[in-house]
């Protein structure tokens, strides 16, 4: 195989200004400044990775990897490589369903019952046996094998749990967020 795609990864990362007095500075490049791990220079900062020391320019992003690690980005890269990530509940319907997709629970600010939250089941394309109460809803025979599209389920107030079809506000909303 000679093509890779990046893994969905969320990172944390700031663009260096250069400006000793640079107000969005993160606690971990502070932290990292103190230990040594990074050194400010007139034009460049230093930042001793595991490939060695490596320069970034004013303009340069910082970023802080996965398992913590520390290293810049030329801008330009940056930008084909990342996207911003909306924190809070401020996601379309569109961002909120890609997100189910891959696993995450969501909900909408403007729902009123605690704890309710929606997830993306996947399909069952070689079937689940059925149990006899849904072989004598389906006109199918207890055991056959019972093939089902992938849905959305909802956590409800009580805790249980139900297909579930968005409304057209549910669609149109702009007040979807990450709850698990």
């Amino acid at each position: 195989m000679s093509k890779f795609k990046k893994k969905p990864v969320e990172i944390e990362a700031f663009k260096w200004t250069g400006n000793v007095r640079q107000t969005e500075d993160p606690e971990w490049i502070i932290e990292a400044i103190k230990k040594g791990i990074v050194e400010v220079n007139y034009s460049c900062l230093e930042i001793i990775t595991l490939e060695g020391t490596m320069k970034a320019s004013v303009g340069d992003y910082i970023i802080k990897g996965v398992k913590g690690e520390i290293y810049p980005c030329k801008p330009d890269i940056f930008e084909m490589t990342y996207s911003g990530v909306k924190e809070g509940f401020n996601l379309s319907w569109g961002e909120a369903i890609d997100l189910m997709k891959k696993g995450f629970h969501l909900a909408r600010n403007g729902w009123n019952g605690k704890n309710m939250f929606v997830v993306y089941q996947k399909g069952y394309p070689d079937g689940i046996n059925c149990n006899a109460q849904t072989a004598l809803a389906w006109g199918m025979k207890e055991g056959e094998l019972f093939k089902c599209e992938p849905y959305m389920q909802i956590q409800t107030v009580n805790g249980s749990h139900a297909m579930w079809v968005p409304s057209n506000n549910d669609n149109l909303s702009n007040d979807w967020g990450i709850v698990k």
